[in-house]
């Protein structure tokens, strides 16, 4: 008998099919009539016809099989796109999806997670056991969901990022920490000691006014330090500030939670005492 759940099911199946033709899927930037056999050792009169020649080569390339690759993945990763969109909108379409996708999975001895995003496994089985490849791809269809990007738009956003790889490396670098930065503002809220000595103060830059500098000192058996040496280049006090970051960002971190603490229970405590002075002088008002 020929029902909806029939439809639904035969739709699921051959969009699932369709996506994972690997006619459509760029194997590689070059024709695929070239061999290693079919290399010829190049005659190279000299470097500048070399050179040239390599450039001439690389532009026709990149402008050529490498930019039709590219469209022909982003065209499938669209049609990827498109097929989670479509699924994930109608309760139906996606059960009949995720068990169409375990039965790919099989067919295709493929080992995908169940738990994981829908999205996650339509890529997984469409491009088969290259983890990496698959990695990657997910990550930047992940972004573009995320982003709310429309199927159609989904060639332009990847090209616009760079390339899949770049959308990947955007997602997963974790921030840079200005680690002499946050020692600077942090070492510098405390005074240890003032030297005023005339032989270090010759080595200073008056027009560093304001400035970190390092100082050498050798520890004698008493507490005292004998100063040896000052450097003031920043590459050096950068180091300088890093190695302190290193030592004492926890400590810092675990003195500024405090003080944030202190500081919510400070304006709770401001709060309450408002609210018991307004009352009281209602109080008073009224009698």
């Amino acid at each position: 008998m020929h029902t909806a759940e029939n439809e639904y099911e035969n739709t699921v199946a051959d969009a699932i099919v369709a996506a994972t033709d690997f006619g459509l899927i760029p194997a590689a930037a070059e024709p695929d009539a070239i061999t290693d056999a079919d290399w010829t050792e190049p005659v190279i009169t000299s470097a500048h016809s070399a050179i040239e020649g390599l450039i001439k080569d690389e532009q026709e390339w990149f402008h050529g099989v490498h930019k039709a690759a590219n469209s022909r993945l982003y065209a499938l990763l669209q049609r990827v796109y498109h097929l989670y969109q479509l699924m994930s909108s109608d309760t139906v379409f996606n059960g009949h999806l995720v068990e169409e996708l375990a039965k790919q999975a099989k067919a295709r001895n493929l080992i995908i997670n169940p738990k994981s995003h829908t999205l996650n496994q339509i890529v997984q089985v469409v491009f088969g056991a290259d983890r990496r490849r698959s990695s990657a791809y997910c990550v930047a269809l992940r972004v573009a969901l995320s982003e709310k990007v429309k199927a159609k738009d989904i060639p332009q956003f990847l090209r616009d990022a760079g390339g899949v790889e770049e959308v990947r490396r955007s997602k997963c670098a974790k921030p840079r920490v200005d680690k002499a930065g946050i020692a600077k503002s942090n070492v510098t809220k405390t005074v240890l000691a003032s030297v005023t000595e005339p032989e270090i103060v010759k080595q200073l830059d008056t027009g560093k006014i304001g400035h970190q500098v390092v100082l050498i000192a050798t520890q004698g058996p008493n507490g005292s330090l004998e100063i040896n040496s000052v450097v003031n280049t920043e590459s050096a006090v950068n180091s300088a500030l890093v190695a302190i970051y290193n030592a004492q960002s926890e400590a810092w971190a675990k003195v500024a939670a405090d003080e944030a603490q202190a500081s919510a229970a400070q304006q709770q405590a401001d709060l309450m005492n408002r609210a018991i002075t307004e009352i009281a002088s209602q109080t008073d008002l009224a009698a």
